[in-house]
């Protein structure tokens, strides 16, 4: 192999990997997942973490009618993270994020992905 294709597929797995990294294009699929088998989102400010597509993902419910994803695992070293009082904490270091996955304190230096979510009759549709 020539060493300019050698880089060159080098370089497009680096860019295909910081896409995946970002979360960019991570959840081109969408997922229906009824709220009614979702029993812990019954009331605002439950949460629960689920496995959608293989990955974790913490859904969140902040009134009567909005709700927010984030990716699972914390930024730092993909540890869990679970809502506890109004923000995102990871259970491993103690990271703590906000509600738009913005990193408040280390030593997570990443933000949360977020994933789209929306009502749609009966069902939650996470993903895009």
């Amino acid at each position: 192999m020539q060493k300019r294709t050698f880089l060159k597929y080098m370089l497009s797995g680096a860019v295909a990997t910081a896409g995946l990294l970002s979360g960019r294009g991570a959840w081109a699929k969408k997922y229906a997942i009824a709220l009614n088998k979702l029993p812990a989102l019954n009331d605002v400010g439950g949460s629960v973490t689920i496995k959608l597509g293989g990955r974790h993902v913490l859904l969140v419910r902040l009134s009567q009618t909005e709700y927010r994803a984030f990716e699972g695992l914390c930024t730092h070293q993909s540890c869990p993270v679970s809502y506890v009082k109004k923000q995102i904490s990871c259970e491993c270091h103690g990271s703590h994020f906000d509600l738009n996955g913005k990193v408040k304190s280390g030593p997570a230096t990443r933000p949360l992905a977020t994933i789209p979510v929306k009502v749609q009759g009966d069902k939650l549709i996470v993903g895009e």
